[in-house]
């Protein structure tokens, strides 16, 4: 019974910052794309009236995560092995989709496009975005403990972005355009609601898609919750111990008290972390264009914003905002690098923690950055469209991704450690996704 009881009752810790690495990467990946582009961006054309999407975006992504962590740390597997057991196209759809959606060095090429227009640099674009690809690249394959290492990259790029912001937001702040954000919340923008004339859906579902991380890169929590090594209340090797009642009644326990802690620690680093980014950043962009939205049709808007800082505050700010914008971006790349490395490295049938594992992450890295490093040497030039298009497609991917969690909390886990809130969520987000996605792509084709 002791080694029953050492199973179901792992130490546990009660502290939100023990452990909080997962949480914080979840947001960190998608404040290069969502929070400090396509939300400041649809600010700045169509005022606060739109925030209700990033809260709803937001909100959907948490109770996506948190049913990630459930999975991984009561099966003691991460997800994407668990999808496996009941998709046998599981892994080749995961990869598939993920080098679909981002596959191209575009998060490489942003960034050095807007170093080079906005610090004025006289490097080729290709040339820097090769050496940012190459950077993100060396990173994961040179030296041990790559989580650590991501882990501080990422501390370093959001203590910068929210020091950054928070400036900027103390500098620009006015009580009116505060009460126009809470009322945004609501729905209630300058002459519409909720939807204004003119809007591409388009951006706007790809805003709601990366409130948050987006697609497939939800699914990194997993590994990083076994790095963590939280949970593993129950694994598919000790089933059978799940038939001792005292195992069972402990098991039930310390199920709520993980998702209890769960709920906590991502609703604390994941949801208001990023909500509070996605805030700041958009206030500082209505700030800005208040009277007059930008000329620019894409993310270089920031640039102007970033000359209308220098203008108003001092040169160098304007100069901290475009690197903290490229360092945001630098981390989305540092972060789909590894992603994919991770999915190489846990396709089924190699081992945990193995020399294998560890050689086939550092196969599809190399090869990611050999096919960017190509992409890039031959003239690519990130289109315009690049996050939008990324965005679609990863609003099709969470709806499967919500499809398939489903399938693993109604098939795998035992029926006491099931959830109704996540039996009745998941089928609902799984349509939300797919619906909005189908609508956009029809949209677009009429």
């Amino acid at each position: 019974m002791q080694h029953i009881r050492r199973i179901f009752f792992p130490k546990q810790t009660d502290t939100l910052f023990k452990g909080f690495g997962p949480a914080f990467l979840a947001i960190a990946m998608g404040i290069g794309s969502g929070e400090f582009i396509l939300w400041p961006y649809l600010t700045a054309h169509h005022g606060f009236g739109l925030l209700w999407g990033a809260l709803l975006g937001i909100t959907i992504q948490l109770i996506i995560v948190v049913a990630i962590e459930r999975h991984t740390a009561f099966l003691g597997e991460d997800e994407l092995a668990n999808f496996a057991r009941i998709w046998k196209f599981a892994f080749g759809w995961i990869l598939l989709s993920t080098l679909i959606a981002f596959g191209w060095p575009g998060f490489s090429a942003m960034p050095a496009q807007l170093l080079k227009e906005g610090l004025h640099l006289s490097i080729s674009h290709n040339i820097l975005s090769l050496i940012i690809l190459l950077l993100a690249s060396a990173i994961l394959l040179l030296g041990t403990h790559i989580y650590r290492r991501i882990i501080f990259v990422q501390k370093v790029n959001m203590s910068f972005l929210l020091a950054l912001t928070i400036f900027l937001f103390i500098y620009y702040f006015d009580i009116h355009f505060l009460k126009e954000m809470l009322l945004g919340f609501f729905g209630k923008g300058d002459s519409y609601i909720f939807i204004p004339a003119g809007i591409s859906l388009a951006t706007f579902l790809s805003a709601i898609a990366y409130a948050g991380s987006g697609g497939n890169l939800l699914l990194m929590n997993s590994f990083y919750v076994e790095k963590e090594k939280k949970g593993l209340i129950a694994t598919p090797h000790r089933e059978e111990d799940l038939l001792v009642p005292s195992a069972r009644k402990g098991s039930i326990q310390h199920a709520k008290e993980f998702e209890k802690h769960s709920w906590k620690q991502n609703t604390l680093f994941f949801w208001f972390g990023g909500l509070i980014i996605i805030i700041l950043l958009a206030y500082v962009s209505y700030a800005v264009f208040h009277n007059s939205a930008p000329q620019q049709k894409d993310f270089l808007f920031l640039i102007t914003e970033a000359n209308v800082f220098a203008r108003d505050i001092h040169p160098v700010v304007g100069m901290l905002f475009i690197f903290s914008g490229a360092m945001a971006l630098f981390g989305v790349q540092l972060g789909i690098l590894d992603f994919i490395g991770r999915i190489a490295g846990n396709k089924p049938g190699i081992e945990d923690g193995s020399k294998e594992q560890k050689k086939w992450y550092k196969r599809a890295v190399s090869a990611m950055t050999l096919f960017g490093a190509i992409v890039l040497l031959f003239g690519f030039t990130a289109p315009k469209s690049l996050i939008i298009l990324g965005a679609i497609l990863n609003a099709f991917s969470m709806g499967i991704i919500a499809l398939l969690l489903y399938r693993v909390e109604k098939k795998l886990l035992p029926s006491y450690l099931q959830s109704k809130f996540f039996l009745t969520f998941l089928p609902l987000a799984f349509l939300f996704y797919v619906g909005f996605f189908v609508y956009v792509v029809v949209e677009k084709l009429m």
